[in-house]
């Protein structure tokens, strides 16, 4: 799949526990490092990373479904092999947004059982099914790889760097587990 999903659409939000999925939205501070170790994500112990007028713009729109009025804060872009994710903190909440999505859960249940979003691109009249499925997720720190179940391939365990995996197919993907560190 490549990294230009402005025509996807979203397919997946999940928490992979009964975790509840909520909207997000960003400003410009550096969590405390207490702050950042209790949220388990060394990702957010690192400098702000600014987002551009035109990508909070599109972050805010994604988000406004959620209900939520303010900035993104704390942001970080991490660069994956499938495209930009923002992740950011908004009050108890922890997100991650891509091009075309954008997911939310609460800090505990985000420690837990991570922050998953998924998208495709759908049907086309070159392509008459849904098709380029995508699953990016931030995990906590403990977090070493994710098990996933991809139609065609049966299961593969997928790599985190920086708190943050993804994984793209031409069919369905399925997260099982978090491959914790012991």
């Amino acid at each position: 799949m490549s990294a230009k999903c402005s025509s996807c659409i979203v397919f997946l939000l999940l928490v992979i526990s009964a975790g509840t999925i909520l909207g997000c939205s960003q400003a410009n501070l550096l969590i405390p490092r207490r702050e950042a170790n209790a949220l388990a994500f060394h990702l957010f112990s690192t400098p702000v990373e600014h987002l551009g007028a035109k990508e909070e713009q599109r972050i805010r729109r994604t988000t406004s479904a959620y209900g939520l009025e303010a900035g993104v804060l704390r942001s970080q872009l991490v660069m994956t092999e499938f495209g930009r994710i923002w992740a950011f903190v908004h009050g108890r909440l922890i997100c991650i947004a891509n091009a075309g999505a954008a997911a939310c859960a609460p800090r505990r249940a985000a420690r837990e059982s991570g922050v998953l979003l998924g998208v495709f691109s759908p049907p086309n009249d070159r392509d008459p099914s849904i098709h380029d499925f995508l699953v990016q997720g931030l995990v906590s720190d403990d977090v070493k790889a994710v098990t996933v179940a991809v139609a065609e391939h049966g299961r593969i365990t997928v790599d985190v760097a920086n708190n943050v995996f993804s994984i793209s197919a031409s069919k369905p993907i399925h997260v099982l587990q978090l491959v914790r560190n012991h």
